[in-house]
C-alpha cells in the first residue's frame, strides 16, 4: 500500500507541476475557461495527494 500511496503523492505533484504549464500557455489573456479548469485540476491534484498520504500511513 506505500507504494501505491507514494505513486499517487508523486502523481498529484505531476499535475500541480504540469498542467497549469498546459492550461496557460505564454499568452497574456486568461480565460475564465482556463481558470476554472486550474481549480479543478489542483482540487484533484489534492484529492489523489490525500489518499496517497493515507494509504502510505496506513498501518497494515
Amino acid at each position: 500500500m506505500k507504494k501505491i500511496g507514494i505513486v499517487l503523492v508523486l502523481f498529484s505533484l505531476l499535475l500541480l507541476i504540469i498542467l497549469p504549464k498546459i492550461i496557460f500557455p505564454e499568452s497574456d489573456t486568461v480565460d475564465s475557461t482556463g481558470i476554472v479548469n486550474a481549480i479543478r485540476f489542483t482540487g484533484l491534484s489534492l484529492i489523489l495527494s490525500a489518499i496517497g498520504i493515507k494509504l502510505f500511513f496506513k498501518d497494515k
